[in-house]
């Protein structure tokens, strides 16, 4: 009962009133509730492409039959101006212009380029597989005239339509060159198992829950905290009792704001909440380890700096790994590196190094308070 009413008593001091404590609530929720939204991979079902056919021919008019009739592949034929309309407002993936005199080089069997390209914005990843998905197309047609041309040289007698059926029956018994597979956010596991270290929402969480701790904490580094903690060593076990109120009252802190991490996105496994409650068990013995090194004014300027350069360095805006193996390595040195590489690899080991120093702390921060004291 003494222990909660002396957290109690150093919430209210180191926050203030009631409706402080409600808008700093209100404005983390909807801060992580916005981040979630950002960060949150939209599900796409389909790759949209519009097709401008300038060439309006059969054999144009085909390849876009052809690859409507695809699976995973939705087609918008328009012209020129809506098409880049699209792409600009970002409904459609790519645009797949079909050039004049398609249809002619095509059929006289010219060596030229043909006149088609494909166009799409610089962040789009599936560039790729749609050129190889239009590609696949052109080859086929012109497998097909190809294939006339050797039968009529060779005087075999034939109907388009036998030769077109024949190559459709031939379609249908061969396995394709790809498919589609659409991914959704719940089909996703929590491990992701990938090299690199996974940014974003947790991110996001592991930077507003340091920031926050350690500028509550500039107020343990207070004169007046210090004359208080003096003071509560004439009760018993008062010593104990500072410890506990400073170790539990951050440790309340930012279990809140992990909780309003879980509100602002109900998406969170259990597996990523173990690990914030571990990282908020490690932050809590950095903040107070801080708070007996330094005064109140130098952990104002040092909190921010702290707080963004672990993050940065851990990873926490973008994967490092991405740039080099070393910056990987560095970013373990700190426990968002910690928290972030055990939650996308899915193992425990980082779990047990966030508690172990964390314990560390708390312990070198209750010897320091007997030695000091």
């Amino acid at each position: 009962m003494r222990l909660m009413s002396i957290i109690s008593l150093r919430l209210q001091a180191i926050i203030g009133k009631i409706w402080l404590i409600i808008f700093l609530l209100i404005a983390v929720f909807f801060s992580f509730f916005l981040v979630n939204r950002i960060t949150s991979p939209t599900e796409i079902t389909s790759l949209t492409m519009a097709i401008v056919d300038r060439d309006d021919s059969q054999l144009s008019n085909q390849i876009v039959d052809n690859l409507s009739t695809l699976d995973g592949l939705t087609i918008q034929k328009t012209d020129d101006l809506d098409a880049h309309l699209l792409l600009v407002r970002g409904q459609v993936e790519g645009i797949f212009i079909i050039g004049d005199g398609y249809e002619r080089i095509l059929m006289e069997g010219d060596e030229r380029v043909l006149p088609i390209r494909y166009e799409s914005v610089g962040t789009v990843a599936t560039r790729t597989a749609a050129r190889e998905i239009i590609a696949g197309q052109i080859i086929s047609q012109r497998s097909l005239i190809r294939a006339k041309d050797e039968l009529t040289g060779h005087g075999v007698n034939f109907s388009k339509e036998e030769l077109e059926n024949m190559l459709v029956l031939f379609n249908e018994n061969t396995e394709p060159l790809y498919r589609f597979t659409v991914v959704t956010s719940a089909d996703t596991p929590q491990a992701l198992g990938f090299a690199g270290i996974f940014t974003g929402y947790i991110g996001f969480v592991t930077l507003v829950i340091i920031l926050f701790m350690m500028t509550l904490s500039q107020w343990f580094a207070k004169p007046d905290s210090r004359i208080v903690a003096t003071r509560m060593l004439i009760l018993p076990r008062g010593r104990l009792l500072s410890f506990l109120g400073d170790t539990l009252l951050l440790l309340g802190v930012g279990i809140v704001i992990v909780l309003l991490a879980i509100l602002g996105s109900l998406s969170l496994s259990g597996f990523e909440l173990l690990y914030l409650f571990a990282y908020v068990y490690f932050i809590t013995g950095l903040c107070l380890m801080l708070s007996r090194f330094q005064v109140a004014g130098s952990i104002d300027i040092m909190a921010p700096l702290i707080a963004l350069f672990t993050s940065i360095l851990g990873g926490a805006f973008m994967d490092l790994g991405g740039l080099s193996p070393v910056m990987r390595i560095l970013s373990l040195f700190t426990p968002q590196g910690q928290l972030l590489s055990g939650v996308s690899n899915g193992v425990l080991w980082n779990l047990w190094v966030l508690f172990g120093g964390g314990t560390m702390l708390l312990a070198s921060v209750y010897y320091i308070n007997r030695k000091n004291i």
